[in-house]
């Protein structure tokens, strides 16, 4: 009776699927990301998206990314991507949370919303 309860649970007909972005950062190689998808396939990248904003956004991120990018430029390179997030995506996106991983840690920068493009 256990065991039949335990299978259920763990061969359920709802599965989930997940993607998802790890980022991290190490003494000796410094900052790393990775992008995992739902099947499990982890690869480390220079940048990453996902979702339906990021379809719109990849390629912005292909032709304006460097490594060499300043906090600042990158900075506004995501804001260029929120910006035609906004303009072209149905789905009212208002808020945009942005953090930094560094050797000092986790920093959040301001948040990007319509607001950043009226000023």
């Amino acid at each position: 009776m256990i065991l039949s309860a335990v299978k259920d649970k763990f061969t359920s007909r709802n599965p989930t699927m997940v993607n998802m972005l790890l980022a991290g950062y190490d003494r000796n190689t410094g900052s790393a990301l990775y992008a995992l998808d739902f099947l499990a396939s982890c690869v480390k990248v220079p940048y990453a998206v996902h979702g339906f904003g990021g379809i719109i956004s990849l390629g912005i991120l292909d032709d304006l990314y460097r490594p060499t990018l300043s906090q600042t430029e990158a900075y506004e390179v995501l804001k260029i991507c929120i910006r035609e997030i906004q303009k072209r995506l149905f789905a009212n996106l208002k808020n945009f949370q942005v953090k930094i991983v560094s050797r000092c840690g986790i920093k959040t920068l301001p948040t990007i919303n319509a607001d950043t493009f009226s000023k």
